[in-house]
């Protein structure tokens, strides 16, 4: 068994996730040059509760 080395953690408000102000926010931020990421895509995606995981933040 190897030994984990702690992560340094990353503060929520530089996460660029963080502050995500709608579902075309989203969108866009997890589209690349290669893969647009459509709100159509994300509406099939939560549809499937399988898909997600909700959780709060303490």
């Amino acid at each position: 068994m190897t030994a984990r080395t702690k992560k340094a953690q990353l503060a929520i408000k530089d996460c660029w996730l963080f502050a995500i102000s709608s579902k075309a926010d989203l969108a866009r931020r997890l589209s690349t040059e290669s893969f647009k990421v459509t709100v159509v895509d994300l509406d099939r995606l939560s549809a499937d509760v399988g898909n997600f995981k909700l959780f709060s933040i303490r």
